[in-house]
């Protein structure tokens, strides 16, 4: 199966007619299930063009970021209305031990499907 992130999928499928089933969900799942008619011409030069500025460039620039400041810090909170009558003050624990920014998980499919497949939507994440 092919994997597309949003970026991907929105230059493939500008330049690839999805089904007319399903619309573009069926794009990582069905390879041959989309295409242009035979008829279609599909400019190979300006997709590359596209993938290279639109894609690869920004992309490009952002792990430069991310090469100069290897710490980045996610916040997540939740917080009722009436909690927000101030702006929140972040100060930096200097004295915190550092956390590594690789997590590895093991995903264990114990199930098989009736048809004999590895059961994907029964699974352990260890």
């Amino acid at each position: 199966m092919l994997t597309f992130d949003t970026d991907v999928r929105r230059l493939i499928t500008d330049v690839l007619s999805p089904p007319s089933q399903g619309g573009t969900a069926n794009c990582e799942t069905c390879r041959g299930c989309i295409g242009n008619a035979s008829d279609d011409v599909i400019n190979g030069e300006e997709l590359a063009t596209r993938l290279t500025v639109e894609v690869n460039e920004p992309r490009e620039s952002l792990k430069l970021l991310f090469d100069r400041h290897p710490y980045f810090t996610g916040l997540f909170t939740t917080m009722s209305p009436e909690d927000m009558t101030g702006d929140p003050a972040f100060i930096f624990g200097r004295d915190l031990p550092e956390v590594g920014s690789v997590h590895l998980a093991t995903q264990l499919i114990d199930r098989c499907a009736a048809d004999g497949t590895y059961d994907t939507r029964n699974f352990t994440i260890r």
